[in-house]
């Protein structure tokens, strides 16, 4: 009859213990750099998502505006100046000029004017009060920019697709002239009483 065999405990040595913790650590070191790569990938792709879709906003956005100026200067569109009183004979867009005493600059989105009178207009996708009282301060300083235009009595005006919180209203209580338009097609200014415009 065999003997029962009797085993030994398994002795784990103390060097086994720490290369044991140490390949434990090395796992999860290695599970964080795997989770951290797919997290870094992800983040990059959204960065290139949100780049792309920045650029395509700035090329939509530019777009706008340049149909905003060739509406805003066909013969139909001025013939709606005419009809509140003001014979456009030049236009421009995209002014930019230094102040001659500072390192300040103004830019202005088109400008309408005549012989009297130059409608400084300010072209928003959506346009919001803020936008508003910002263009109302800009302006204020016009005459010191443009000093060409001292002698013409200057008005103001925004066009835009949408305006958000009765912005629409909010202009015209303060004396601006109101245009609406799709940034294509249409194109339409508001009714205006010109004692009420404001001016200066």
């Amino acid at each position: 009859m065999k003997k029962h065999e009797e085993h030994s405990p398994e002795i784990i040595t103390q060097k086994q213990v720490v290369g044991r913790k140490e390949q434990e650590r090395y796992k999860e070191i290695e599970r964080y750099r795997t989770t951290a790569a797919k997290k870094m990938q992800i983040i990059q792709r959204q960065m290139s998502e949100t780049d792309r879709a920045i650029k395509d906003f700035a090329m939509r956005f530019n777009s706008i505006v340049d149909n905003f100026y060739d509406l805003l200067t066909t013969d139909s569109s001025l013939k709606l100046f005419r009809r509140i009183g003001y014979n456009i004979h030049s236009t421009g867009k995209s002014i930019v000029k230094k102040s001659k005493k500072s390192e300040e600059y103004m830019h202005l989105d088109a400008i309408l004017h005549n012989d009297t009178t130059l409608i400084a207009v300010n072209m928003e996708w959506v346009c919001h009060k803020n936008n508003i009282d910002n263009f109302l301060r800009e302006t204020k300083k016009l005459k010191s920019f443009f000093p060409e235009y001292k002698d013409k009595e200057v008005l103001l005006s925004i066009a835009a697709i949408n305006y958000e919180d009765n912005a629409d209203v909010y202009a015209h209580n303060l004396g601006l002239i109101v245009i609406r338009t799709d940034g294509y097609n249409f194109f339409s200014i508001d009714p205006c009483n010109r004692e009420t415009l404001v001016k200066f």
